[in-house]
């Protein structure tokens, strides 16, 4: 790692040369409220305390930002295994433009609805205790629903448990971080029902590693949590009133091979029989890449799985107003045999976006996905690490509304072949949510 200094008002960034993934640490501070707009004295050193993990959302109008404060990206690697940082800074500008005010209301907004200075950001302030139990955490791109819960998992166990500290490094595929927490190189990291099972049968993605029958057998569920419903989205011009009308479209699913677009195509195809790559298009892109094709035109729908509001469609609707769709026929017969055991109903509400155009439930779908840890994490850290979140997370459903829909309930269903670690079940008994 080196430093790049001076650069203009805004101190220093820290940069990873050759796409490295870079670990970005979620540590204890020392006050919940961060304090970005405070430069801090020396302007030669790095100060770790301003960096963030951000949605790449931020992406296309950061450059914009002016007046009181400013944003400056750095994105490390490609596609979407990039680690995407932001720290934000003082910065005059005396010219504020339309595009400028927007861009603020977007980023109030948007620090309201994630709760990112207290939540997500999860200030970065080092070194911690030498004596600290040391958990290192990986999840998938920033802006993900899933990566952003997990994120402010690591941030209300470090503020609420004494001599842990979770590191979290966000981007990559959580097919590939489940197996290294089975192989011991990991301690925590996402899954879901479905992953785990093909890892425990060593089949699909894991057909080709030897190991991973073994590994499963080393990896254990801390919690469960909604993925978030499904959401179909289109502007809302757009003469596409149901899904059944994407006949001749170009669309955006998910990056193509990845759970998010095969799920996505298949509810398409059997709720209306149309078949991606058949009947419509759909563009093989990075989540990335495929946000930013529908900010520019270039397709039809989009699809985000989040729970609401999620940061994508907050900023999409600040200038445009979008729709979410449903099948003409969203549960005709078969559909549940396609859900599955680990897919289930759900719905968009009205109501969740200033520029949303629906004024009734949308038909949708959702799935659980998972923390998973380390066996090797003995019982009494995993209890405290799982107390101290449901404990303490009205602490960040006051700014991050989607939090209000995780629930102690379902995070200790039984759900696939995975096994709860012996810590976590210790405190859902404690709960009464099992037995």
């Amino acid at each position: 790692m080196q430093r790049d200094i001076g650069l203009a008002e805004c101190g220093a960034l820290a940069r990873v040369e050759g796409g490295i993934p870079l670990l970005v640490f979620v540590t204890k501070a020392n006050n919940r409220n961060v304090a970005f707009l405070d430069q801090g004295s020396d302007s030669q050193r790095i100060d770790l305390g301003r960096l963030m993990v951000a949605p790449e959302i931020f992406r296309r109008s950061s450059e914009h930002i002016t007046g009181s404060v400013a944003a400056l990206m750095m994105r490390i690697g490609r596609a979407e295994h990039d680690i995407v940082i932001m720290r934000f800074c003082a910065r005059h500008n005396h010219s504020p433009s339309k595009t400028n005010r927007t861009t603020r209301k977007i980023g109030r907004k948007l620090m309201r609805n994630f709760g990112l200075a207290a939540v997500m950001a999860a200030s970065l302030t080092l070194p911690a205790q030498a004596d600290d139990t040391k958990l290192r955490m990986a999840t998938i791109a920033p802006s993900l629903g899933a990566s952003i819960t997990m994120a402010t998992f690591a941030n209300v166990v470090n503020e609420n448990v004494e001599g842990v500290e979770i590191e979290v490094a966000a981007g990559g595929a959580a097919t590939l971080h489940q197996l290294e927490v089975g192989r011991g190189n990991l301690e925590m990291a996402m899954t879901s029902p479905v992953i785990y099972n093909l890892m425990s049968g060593g089949k699909a993605m894991y057909a080709k590693e030897a190991d991973a029958p073994n590994s499963a057998q080393n990896v254990r569920l801390l919690m469960w949590f909604p993925w978030g419903p499904y959401h179909f989205a289109v502007r809302g011009g757009s003469d596409i009133e149901v899904l059944d009308d994407l006949e001749g479209t170009t669309v955006f699913l998910g990056p193509q091979g990845g759970g998010a677009y095969n799920g996505a195509k298949g509810w398409i195809e059997a709720t209306t029989g149309l078949v991606a790559g058949e009947d419509f298009e759909a563009i093989a892109a990075n989540w990335q890449t495929g946000f930013q094709a529908f900010l520019d035109g270039k397709v039809d729908m989009y699809v985000n799985g989040c729970l609401d509001p999620c940061g994508q469609f907050i900023q999409f609707t600040e200038t445009e107003e979008v729709r979410f769709l449903a099948p003409a026929e969203p549960f005709a017969g078969g559909i549940d045999e396609w859900l599955g055991p680990f897919r289930y109903r759900d719905q968009i509400q009205p109501g969740q976006y200033d520029g949303q155009l629906n004024d009734g439930a949308i038909d949708s779908w959702n799935t659980a996905v998972g923390i998973a840890v380390s066996a090797d994490v003995d019982e009494e850290t995993v209890y405290n690490l799982t107390k101290a979140f449901w404990d303490n997370l009205d602490q960040v459903t006051s700014d991050a509304p989607w939090a209000r829909a995780l629930n102690v309930s379902f995070a200790a269903e039984n759900r696939g072949m995975i096994e709860l670690h012996s810590g976590a079940a210790r405190y859902y008994r404690e709960a009464g949510v099992i037995e």
